[in-house]
C-alpha cells in the first residue's frame, strides 16, 4: 500500500510542484492569445477556429483508454480510464489504485501481499496521472488548432502540451524552469472499449475496508 502512495506523492512533488504550482495566474501578461481567437464569454476561454478548448476536453473525457506514462524516458505507471472510472499502477503492476466511480468505492492494492484497503477519500491526488487532468489545470490558455499545441508561460515556467495522440489526446508535456526541463511522455496501448474487469479488484485479493 505504502508503494502506491509513495509513487504519488514522488511525482506530484517533481512533477506538480515544478510545473503546476507556478500556475497560479492564468491572466499574466505573459500568456498572449493568438490575433485570430475568439472568447467564449462562457467561461472565458480562448477558441481557434471555432473549437473551444473546454470543450474539446469534455468531448475527450468520455474516451476510454490505457495510457502508460512516462518522465524523462523512464516509464513510471499505466493509467486507465472509462467514464468516471480509473485505475493507476506502478510500472511493475505490483500496487494499484482503483476509483469506481461515486457510487463506488476507493482502492489501495498490493498485488505482491495479495490485500486491498477500501477507503472512501484520498483517491485525488490520483487524478493528477490523468493526461485529461493535466491537461485541465491549462485550460484558461490558448490551444492553437493548427499544431494541436497549448502553450503556457507564467511565473518563470514553462508549458508545453501537444495533443497529437489517438483521437486528440494530450501526447507529450514539456515543462522548463529555468535551466531545469521535464519531459512527459503519454504512450496510448489502447482506447476504446475498456474491460469493466480492470475497474474491479483483482481476484483472490482480500480486501480490508477502513472504518
Amino acid at each position: 500500500m505504502k508503494r502506491v502512495l509513495c509513487l504519488g506523492l514522488a511525482f506530484l512533488l517533481t512533477f506538480l510542484l515544478i510545473g503546476c504550482a507556478q500556475i497560479t495566474n492564468k491572466t499574466s501578461s505573459s500568456a498572449k492569445f493568438p490575433a485570430k481567437d475568439a472568447t467564449d464569454r462562457k467561461g472565458d476561454l480562448p477558441k481557434t477556429e471555432g473549437i473551444n478548448f473546454e470543450e474539446k476536453l469534455r468531448e475527450l473525457s468520455q474516451t476510454p483508454f490505457i495510457v502508460e506514462i512516462w518522465i524523462d524516458g523512464k516509464k513510471e505507471g499505466v493509467w486507465m480510464q472509462s467514464g468516471p472510472k480509473w485505475r493507476f499502477e506502478d510500472p511493475q503492476g505490483k500496487s494499484l489504485a482503483i476509483y469506481q466511480g461515486s457510487e463506488g468505492s476507493f482502492y489501495l492494492i498490493d498485488m505482491e501481499q495479495k490485500t486491498a484497503v477500501e477507503l472512501r477519500s484520498g483517491f485525488e491526488s490520483y487524478k493528477s496521472f490523468s493526461p485529461l487532468s493535466l491537461s485541465r489545470v491549462y485550460e484558461g490558455y490558448p490551444w492553437e488548432e493548427k499544431t494541436n499545441k497549448l502553450i503556457a508561460e507564467t511565473n518563470g515556467v514553462k508549458v508545453e502540451m501537444t495533443f497529437n495522440g489517438p483521437k486528440g489526446l494530450l501526447a507529450e508535456m514539456k515543462i522548463t524552469k529555468g535551466n531545469k526541463k521535464q519531459v512527459i511522455r503519454f504512450k496510448y496501448s489502447k482506447v476504446g472499449n475498456i474491460p469493466d474487469e480492470l475497474f474491479e479488484v483483482p481476484k483472490g485479493v482480500k480486501v480490508f475496508p477502513l472504518p
